[in-house]
C-alpha cells in the first residue's frame, strides 16, 4: 500500500514539474529577456516563424471580415473598391504585416511601451483607410527619461522604464492541456479581469517548453 501511495506521490510531483514548474520557468526566462531588453533571450524561448505562421490566417480572417463590414456600409461604389481587395491579397497583407511586426526586436519593445497586444491586431486587420498613414502598429513616440507633464499622470511605459509588463500568477486566467505536449495559457494584462486577453500556446520541443503560438481575443 505505501508502495503505491509512494508512486503515486512521485507520479504527481514529476507531472507538477513537468506541466507546471517547467513552463512557469520558461514564462520567468521570457519576462527577463523583456526585462534585460534582450531579443536574442527572447527568440530562445518563442518559436516566432511557428508564431507568425499561426498569426497570419487569425490575422487574415479579420482582415476579410472588416473588408464585408465595408462592403456592407459603403454603398455601390465603395462596395465596388473593397471588392477589389480579394481574399488573397487580404491574405498577402497581413502576412507581410505580420512579418515585419512579430520579431523578437519589436516584441520585447511593444511589451516595455506597454502596448496591447489585441490592439495592434485589430490596428493589423482594420478596414482599408482605418490606420493612420506613415505609421504601423508597433510606432510609438520616442522614450522620454522624464514623465508626461499633465500633473498627477502616471509616467507613460517606455524602452527605458518596464514598469507595465509585470505578470504575476493573478494574471493568468486560464491554463489547460491542449494536448500530451501542448499547453494552453491565457493570460490578461489586467489581473483583475475575467478574461485572458491572449492565448499562449506552448509545446514541449524535447528540451524545454516554448511559445509556438499567441492568440488575441479580438
Amino acid at each position: 500500500m505505501w508502495r503505491i501511495l509512494s508512486a503515486g506521490l512521485v507520479l504527481v510531483l514529476a507531472l507538477f514539474c513537468f506541466y507546471v514548474a517547467w513552463p512557469a520557468w520558461t514564462a520567468r526566462q521570457i519576462r527577463n529577456a523583456i526585462e534585460a531588453n534582450d531579443p536574442a533571450a527572447l527568440e530562445r524561448n518563442i518559436d516566432f516563424a511557428s508564431v507568425r505562421a499561426r498569426a497570419k490566417p487569425l490575422v487574415a480572417a479579420e482582415m476579410q471580415r472588416s473588408i464585408e463590414s465595408l462592403k456592407q456600409r459603403a454603398g455601390p461604389f465603395g462596395a465596388a473598391i473593397a471588392g477589389q481587395l480579394s481574399e488573397s491579397l487580404s491574405s498577402k497583407i497581413a502576412d507581410a504585416a505580420i512579418d515585419q511586426i512579430l520579431t523578437p526586436a519589436n516584441v520585447v519593445r511593444m511589451v516595455r511601451q506597454g502596448k496591447d497586444l489585441r490592439r495592434v491586431w485589430k490596428d493589423i486587420s482594420a478596414e482599408p483607410g482605418a490606420r493612420r498613414p506613415g505609421r504601423t502598429p508597433t510606432d510609438a513616440e520616442p522614450p522620454s527619461s522624464s514623465p508626461p507633464s499633465q500633473p498627477g499622470g502616471p509616467a507613460e511605459p517606455t524602452a527605458t522604464s518596464p514598469a507595465s509588463h509585470k505578470l504575476t500568477l493573478a494574471n493568468i486566467k486560464s491554463y489547460r492541456l491542449a494536448a500530451p505536449l501542448t499547453l494552453e495559457v491565457g493570460i490578461a494584462r489586467d489581473p483583475e479581469a475575467a478574461e485572458p486577453d491572449v492565448v499562449a500556446e506552448l509545446a514541449f520541443s524535447g528540451i524545454g517548453w516554448t511559445v509556438v503560438g499567441i492568440v488575441p481575443r479580438l
